[in-house]
């Protein structure tokens, strides 16, 4: 699948040709329908680490449906999109992050504190950026910006609490072991 073949290219920090891109992209575009939640993870994720902006035929496919599938994500691909549009400067749509955020409620108690710490880090850097007017383009529709913004700070709070509560038993699991 064409999201394998990025994410290869990635993993191995080589960009392909600019003719290749074009045709990923492409076929990524007439296929973003049948992605799963880790499909899009590893694309923007890809994305992220070469530094290339997709264009926006590509990120219009993705949005549409990653608000689909965000349901079935795991932490781990909700760290990698959120990684990926904070490092290519992009803010999600409303509809986006109201769905990752909704996903991130859905998680048990407690998360694993190193992804619930990359979300926590990836948002902080949306924020900044949207602060200091910085932000490209945005994935899915043009919502407005303060909505945006009310979004990104609940799922801060929200993360906060996700990795704080993780500390929290492990720490008591440390306890615990140390005691035996």
């Amino acid at each position: 699948n064409v999201s394998n073949l990025i994410w290869a290219y990635a993993t191995q920090d080589r960009k392909p040709s600019e003719s290749l891109w074009r045709s990923m992209e492409g076929r990524a575009v007439e296929i973003a329908g049948k992605f799963k939640s880790q499909d899009i993870s590893n694309l923007i994720w890809s994305y992220g680490k070469l530094g290339r902006k997709p264009g926006n035929s590509v990120w219009g496919a993705l949005s549409c449906h990653l608000v689909k599938v965000l349901g079935n994500s795991s932490d781990v691909d909700l760290a990698n999109i959120a990684w990926g549009c904070s490092i290519l400067a992009i803010l999600p749509s409303v509809e986006v992050l109201t769905s990752v955020e909704t996903r991130i409620r859905e998680f048990g108690d407690p998360c694993d504190i190193e992804t619930m710490v990359r979300i926590l880090w990836s948002i902080q850097v949306l924020m900044i950026l949207s602060r200091l007017g910085r932000l490209g383009e945005s994935i899915g529709s043009g919502a407005d910006g303060d909505a945006r913004t009310e979004c990104l700070c609940r799922i801060t709070r929200l993360t906060a609490e996700k990795a704080s509560a993780g500390d929290m038993k492990m720490s008591k699991g440390s306890i615990r072991q140390l005691k035996q």
